[in-house]
This record gives structure tokens, C-alpha cells and sequence, in this order.
């Protein structure tokens, strides 16, 4: 019996992270220089998008370590399009409420954020897309983030 048991729980596992993953259409996880993440150092994720009639999800996961000195840390969120094109936005990432508990997952010595960037959106050119992330904060460096993914999902409304 305690190995029909095991087994179950192994099938119960791969079944949570395959509905993790369910609809993602873009994963990519960048690491953050230990000794900070400075206002040059630009996280970019390129991607291609195929179908301009779809609506996707845009979220960053953000890891920052306990020790992490402020409350949110701002963006500036660079959108270039295959035309060429690109637009820029400035925004703040909430990593804490405004009483300093912070949000997400978190262990004793570092938390994860998800956090959701645009809902519904439509990618209106076919073609490779590049959304990079520029450290906008008051200190040239910020030290205790730890990495960044970008995802993007098929919307499901």
C-alpha cells in the first residue's frame, strides 16, 4: 500500500506543474548580478509572436531577498515591436504592502512576486518583439533582487 500511495503523490506532483504551465506561450528567467542590478544593465526578453488575432497575459516574476531596503522598485519597461517601433513606460513594482509585509511567496531569506503587467493584450505586428527592463530607482544600484522572469500567456476570457 505505501507504494500505490508514492505513486500517487508522483502523479499528483507532475499534474500541479503541468497545470502551472497550461497556456504559457513565453518563459524566460534572467538572473540579477549579485553585487546589484544597475541603471545600464538592461533585462531583455525577446520573443516572436505569430498570431496577432490572440489576446495574452503579461506577467514578471520578480525574486528579491528579505533584506530588500524599499517597499516596490521602478521600471522603466521598454517595448520594441518587429517594425521597429518602440514605446517605454514607467512603473512601480509593489513588492510590500504600505504597512512592509511583503507580498508573494516567501521564506525566511528571499520572496516571489508574480505580478500582472497587461491583461488581454493584442500583439499587433507578426514578428520578433523585444520587452526589455530598465532599474529606474533613485540608487544607481539596488542590491537583493535576485531575478526576473517574463511570461506570457494565452488569455483564457
Amino acid at each position: 500500500m505505501p507504494r500505490l500511495s508514492g505513486l500517487f503523490l508522483a502523479a499528483l506532483f507532475i499534474s500541479l506543474l503541468a497545470c502551472e504551465e497550461e497556456g504559457i506561450y513565453f518563459k524566460e528567467h534572467l538572473t540579477i548580478n549579485e553585487a546589484g542590478w544597475e541603471y545600464e544593465d538592461l533585462k531583455n526578453f525577446n520573443f516572436s509572436i505569430a498570431d496577432t488575432s490572440s489576446h495574452f497575459d503579461l506577467v514578471l516574476d520578480l525574486t528579491h531577498g528579505t533584506d530588500y531596503a524599499f517597499e516596490n522598485t521602478y521600471v522603466i519597461v521598454h517595448t520594441s515591436f518587429p517594425s521597429g517601433k518602440t514605446i517605454s513606460d514607467k512603473i512601480s513594482l509593489e513588492l510590500a504592502t504600505g504597512t512592509g509585509a511583503w507580498l508573494g511567496k516567501c521564506s525566511s531569506k528571499e520572496c516571489t512576486i508574480s505580478l500582472l503587467l497587461q491583461e488581454r493584450v493584442k500583439f499587433p505586428e507578426l514578428g520578433e518583439y523585444q520587452i526589455a527592463f530598465e532599474q529606474f530607482n533613485r540608487t544607481e544600484s539596488i542590491k537583493a533582487l535576485k531575478n526576473l522572469s517574463f511570461k506570457i500567456y494565452k488569455s483564457s476570457i
